[in-house]
């Protein structure tokens, strides 16, 4: 198996293809034998993210056969080990990823899983210890869920629509330190959501009104407030709900995110952070239009200031064409 494991990746991918299906059956069966060593198990669970990773989007042409493994991948998953848990939940983030089918957007052979994986999916973020530095459960059911939403078709929009209202739920509830072992586990279910947000925000399967639009940015900014910092996932998702609140995030951006964009800007330290706040200023530009000439002298010399550093420039420099 790991000998199979380790010829995915090649350059003759074409060449693979039908070896792959073929190997499903015996993939499967390893999977789900009681007589299958936790070695093996784990191994297998290996193989299939490189399937799901490298081959994903062959099984659109051949549904049967994802769905007899996907739906084996379901049945397993709880009763697995953490090591094998965290190498499935990555194989279905990889199947949701490369299983578009551009060509009929209504649907793909995953749609009608997506429901059960999503529901799958945050059982196992909030299990016992689910967080963790090694093998985190929480951050792969996140990361997932978050692949699963973004890359949804049109057909499964009102589950995605249904499960994002759970997601500020979970939102919410992190305000409430006491649900959390640690500030620093509350701080990594905050970053995990709002990047949920942001990927449901930018699938445009997600409509909001202004009125909602506002509560989730104003949920955002507190918890920005409440943790005395910025975080790059929730910097992103705001920027999506920029575009969406348009014209009338004026007061907002004034009132209280434009400190926060700035503080953002000048964590040079942070490339990571200060790349996305360069990328919210582009979103904010669009959503305010002309009105954002009020705040142009407040923003635009901390941009141009960070061009002037030749290291920024050639990390950003995508950024700024964008």
């Amino acid at each position: 198996m790991l000998a199979f494991g380790a010829i995915l990746v090649t350059k003759h991918k074409k060449e693979m293809i039908d070896l792959v299906f073929s190997s499903i059956e015996t993939i499967v069966k390893f999977l789900t034998s009681s007589s299958s060593t936790n070695s093996l198990k784990e191994t297998t669970c290996w193989v299939l993210l490189r399937i799901a990773k490298f081959y994903g989007e062959i099984f659109e042409s051949n549904s049967t056969v994802f769905d007899t493994l996907i739906t084996n991948i379901f049945q397993v998953l709880p009763n697995c080990r953490r090591r094998q848990a965290c190498l499935l939940i990555s194989t279905i983030h990889y199947f949701a990823k490369n299983l578009r089918n551009e060509q009929n957007c209504e649907q793909n052979c995953f749609s009608k899983f997506t429901e059960g994986a999503l529901n799958i999916l945050i059982e196992f973020a909030y299990k016992k210890d689910a967080f963790d530095a090694k093998d985190n459960i929480a951050a792969e059911a996140f990361n997932a869920i978050g692949a699963i939403i973004q890359n949804a078709t049109s057909s499964c929009q009102s589950v995605v629509s249904g499960f994002f209202a759970t997601l500020q739920n979970a939102f919410q509830a992190t305000f409430n330190l006491e649900n959390f072992k640690s500030e620093k586990i509350r701080d990594a279910y905050q970053a995990y959501i709002a990047h949920c947000f942001f990927s449901g925000l930018t699938s445009q399967l997600i409509q909001m009104d202004f009125a909602s639009a506002k509560l989730l940015t104003d949920m955002i900014i507190e918890s920005f407030k409440q943790r005395s910092g910025i975080y790059e996932e929730g910097l992103l998702a705001i920027s999506s709900l920029a575009l969406i609140i348009g014209k009338d995030f004026e007061p907002i951006f004034k009132d209280s995110f434009g400190q926060y964009l700035i503080f953002a800007l000048k964590s040079t330290s942070d490339v990571s952070l200060c790349k996305n706040a360069i990328i919210t200023v582009t979103e904010v530009i669009r959503a305010l239009e002309d009105n954002f000439a009020a705040y142009a002298d407040q923003i635009i010399p901390i941009v141009f200031e960070i061009i002037t550093v030749s290291r920024f420039f050639f990390i950003f420099k995508n950024v700024f064409y964008y």
